[in-house]
């Protein structure tokens, strides 16, 4: 009665002019239930449906009055998932891959596709809302001059494939789109739209050609593929991205609006249909929230803060909230004389003497008993049970030179600086203040080294280099650490807050700079890019010496007596009688910088004294007072300012990741950040997936996982931070970042640089890379949605492999794999807070 009520409000709107609309009745209408779409692009794909009937009858208004059209269909309401199809590309797709690739299950591109290979491109089936074109061709964005002498192939398979990735080997069950094009002139056969010199489907044949070809494996706009969205109305406040030549690009009808945070100017559609909203969890600027159920476009009530005694919150760290918030430690748990200590690492209260009070790891497929959640900067890799393991990791204070304030050697060639694992708070501090550089390891004779990290980039030369962009503050999100978090009832931990109502498994969690919102509060459209998180990397403190020191993370200490506190029982650390940062050239050379996060900063200097023990509140430290806690004012400052400072967090990175237990995921788990992701060593790889499409795996062996970000970059197993610290020229130490094989078994979402005047993101390395990985294999199973134009991404190439990088290795660029997991054709099987799509298909049709 609801829905046939809403038709007739809507009669008179949708009643062409001149003509009466004397029926327009819903009938039949059903129950949801999971089947199978019968009709349609979608067939076969299994969606939660219901089914009902239309019936119009229509009749002229002034002519041939006893006219009267009818029609009655059946049809197929259900929703699917941006998780049931390998690839989903939210606008114009480029699928070209020069080492030749295989993709199992469906791809489907909300505009046009332009797809080639130089050794072989195999695609299970493709849908497309635009149309399709063979690369090189006029309809491509960009490609046409840069591989002028390259071959471009494809094939799609003329069935669906029963064996799965199994199938793909299998070139019989597949038809050529465009066959071994050595230039313009040497192309046999052509099926394409518009080619370069090249024979042409005419667009009058081009629907019933494809059907006789492969069927529905390849399908477009000619065969009536509508575009895919997310249920709406309207477009929503959005930033402009950027493309491979750094120049802006529109998001305003892609899906970039899922992973920002909640904001007070857009409608309540839009906000339900983010992760931020969704969230039980949200994290911003060190401070944890709890959803509140009843109103939860609030950033929500606060049960974490790294920030030491009383802060209110800015006001970019109130969502669409009013009113002042206190978020620092002590207006948290005032004076409690037990503060919970599995959120971070930043506690301002305990036994300093323990060394961090955390328990060692557990087995390879147990959570770490007692470490904390978060972490900030640098980490350190170590081995437990034959697993890697991830803690914080500090550099020295000094370099390795072994002629300098250090007595250890270098740890290998190229390294000026020593890492170790932290053992202490203040290690830990001292971890907060390094990162690692993002990207690979050539540069242009015409760049430097320092240019590459701004924020003007891609405004000179175009060549096809590899750019190491940015030093990378991470935001360390320990999965395994946060497994055990929410186990744990305990007063004020985790788990407590989720004793009556489990966690939904989402989690969303995000930093700000000044301009990281611009554009967003102008009207809902694609306005203006936002500004690049701050210049990361060693700081002088302009500051005049004082009784506070408050720009520096260490105090200047006036007598060796004092000094020796610091370096008691570890002489290889710091000499006793001189801190060559403050004092040498090494500061420039550091591969760490003065100021401590912003997560870290007080309401003023005198909140927290950090001392060498560990940490005190309220400024009675008993030991040698060796950091001091910033004052968030200053992290707001121009950058012209002697006071400002500028250490940001800009990137989230998951790790220690490979166990996705279902005690504390039972549904799975979500991670969602509007910044760029990074993910380190495998990545729910105790899962596994499904190679055969209807064979699922048994809910207690298989677990989904989503990365929702603004870019998605892995880093294998053997990825160390040492090996790409901030200080060293670009390529220093490339020769020692080989990956190690690695497995990811995983669902993202995330942007993409479009194709640019030869500089281009592929949906084969969409996921970016840090290392080299000729000899090492990269498993990712399960799917990929690219959503937008990434707004953070710099320059991008290739990244670590192709047949230039990797002459004569075994296995070479294709030593990995990129596959569905089939599990995620079930509607159930969907990640925490998966985005729906609405789709019809007609059953019947009858019309007079």
């Amino acid at each position: 009665a609801t829905v046939q009520a809403e038709l007739d409000a809507r009669k008179v709107s949708i009643t062409p002019p001149g003509f009466d609309l004397t029926t327009l009745a819903i009938g039949n209408l059903q129950g949801r239930s999971l089947q199978r779409l019968t009709n349609g692009p979608f067939s076969g794909m299994l969606a939660q449906i219901q089914p009902f009937t239309i019936t119009t009858e229509l009749g002229h208004s002034s002519l041939e009055r006893g006219a009267v059209s009818s029609m009655s269909a059946s049809v197929q309401r259900g929703t699917l998932s941006m998780f049931q199809f390998f690839a989903f590309i939210d606008g114009y797709a480029y699928l070209y891959t020069g080492s030749g690739a295989r993709f199992s299950g469906r791809v489907h591109a909300n505009g046009n596709v332009c797809f080639g290979s130089g050794g072989g491109l195999y695609v299970e089936q493709i849908t497309s809302a635009g149309s399709f074109y063979l690369a090189r061709s006029n309809g491509c964005r960009d490609e046409a001059t840069y591989h002028e002498s390259s071959k471009r192939s494809a094939w799609i398979a003329s069935v669906p494939l029963a064996g799965g990735l199994v199938d793909l080997s299998d070139n019989s069950k597949f038809q050529a789109v465009g066959v071994s094009c050595s230039s313009d002139s040497s192309c046999t056969q052509e099926f394409d739209r518009d080619g370069t010199s090249m024979t042409d489907i005419a667009q009058a044949t081009w629907a019933a050609t494809a059907t006789a070809r492969w069927g529905a494996q390849l399908q477009d706009q000619a065969h009536g593929v509508p575009v895919l969205k997310v249920p709406i109305v309207g477009n929503p406040v959005v930033q402009r991205g950027r493309n491979a030549q750094h120049l802006s690009e529109s998001n305003s009808t892609n899906s970039r609006f899922l992973v920002d945070p909640v904001l007070a100017v857009e409608p309540t559609d839009v906000r339900a249909q983010k992760f931020a909203f969704k969230a039980d969890i949200r994290i911003l600027n060190g401070v944890w929230y709890k959803r509140i159920a009843a109103n939860p476009e609030r950033l929500g009530t606060p049960i974490w803060s790294d920030h030491p005694g009383a802060l209110n919150a800015p006001a970019e760290d109130t969502w669409v909230s009013s009113g002042t918030l206190g978020i620092g430690q002590s207006d948290l748990f005032g004076g409690a004389a037990t503060v919970p200590k599995r959120y971070s690492y930043y506690a301002t209260s305990g036994d300093d003497s323990n060394a961090l009070q955390y328990d060692a790891p557990g087995g390879p497929t147990n959570p770490l008993t007692e470490r904390p959640v978060l972490s900030y900067g640098t980490l350190v890799r170590e081995v437990v049970a034959g697993v890697p393991v991830w803690s914080p990791g500090y550099y020295e204070l000094g370099p390795c030179n072994g002629g300098g304030t250090l007595t250890v050697a270098c740890p290998s060639a190229g390294r000026r600086w020593n890492m170790q694992k932290a053992q202490t708070r203040a290690d830990v501090l001292q971890a907060t203040r390094s990162g690692f550089r993002d990207g690979w390891s050539e540069v242009g004779a015409n760049r430097n080294d320092s240019d590459l990290q701004r924020e003007n980039l891609g405004l000179g030369d175009f060549s096809r280099t590899r750019f190491q962009l940015f030093n990378m503050l991470p935001m360390n999100f320990d999965v395994a650490a946060f497994s055990a978090a929410l186990q744990d009832t305990g007063s004020g931990e985790l788990g407590a807050h989720f004793a009556s109502v489990p966690f939904n498994g989402v989690v969303w969690i995000g930093a700000t700079w000044p301009g990281h919102l611009d554009g967003m509060s102008a009207t809902p459209a694609s306005s203006s890019t936002p500004s690049f998180w701050p210049f990361q990397g060693t700081q002088a403190d302009n500051t005049p010496a004082g009784p506070i020191f408050v720009g520096q993370p260490w105090r200047t200490l006036t007598s060796p007596a004092a000094l020796a506190q610091l370096v008691s029982g570890q002489p290889n650390r710091l000499s006793a009688s001189t801190i060559p940062e403050v004092a040498s050239s090494t500061l420039d050379n550091s591969p760490y910088q003065q100021a401590l996060p912003y997560a870290l900063c007080a309401a003023t200097t005198a909140a927290l004294t950090v001392g060498i023990a560990g940490l005190e509140n309220g400024g009675t430290s008993t030991g040698t007072p060796a950091f001091m806690a910033p004052a968030c004012a200053r992290f707001s400052l121009p950058a012209t300012s002697a006071n400002a400072l500028f250490a940001r967090p800009n990137a989230v990175r998951i790790v220690n990741g490979r166990n996705i237990i279902t005690t504390s995921f039972p549904g799975g788990l979500t991670i969602a950040t509007n910044l760029p992701a990074f993910v380190l060593g495998d990545f729910n790889s105790t899962s596994s997936p499904s190679d055969v499409p209807n064979t699922y795996t048994a809910a207690t062996a298989w677990r989904p996982a989503m990365i929702a970000a603004d870019t998605l970059t892995l880093q294998s197993s053997a990825w160390e931070d040492s090996e790409e610290p901030w200080n060293v020229s670009a390529g220093a130490l490339s020769s020692q970042r080989a990956a190690g094989p690695t497995t990811y078994n995983m669902q993202v979402l995330a942007g993409w640089l479009v194709s640019m005047s030869g500089n281009r993101d592929e949906v084969a390395y969409f996921t970016r890379l840090t290392e080299d990985w000729c000899a090492a294999r990269r498993n990712v199973r399960g799917a990929v949605v690219i959503g937008f134009n990434s707004l953070f991404g710099g320059r991008f190439d290739w990244n670590g492999e192709n047949s230039g990088d990797c002459p004569g290795t075994a296995g070479g660029p294709d030593f990995k794999v990129y596959a569905y997991d089939y599990n995620l054709d079930l509607p159930v099987n969907q990640p925490p807070g998966a985005p729906r799509f609405q789709v019809t298909a007609i059953e019947r049709f009858r019309a007079n």
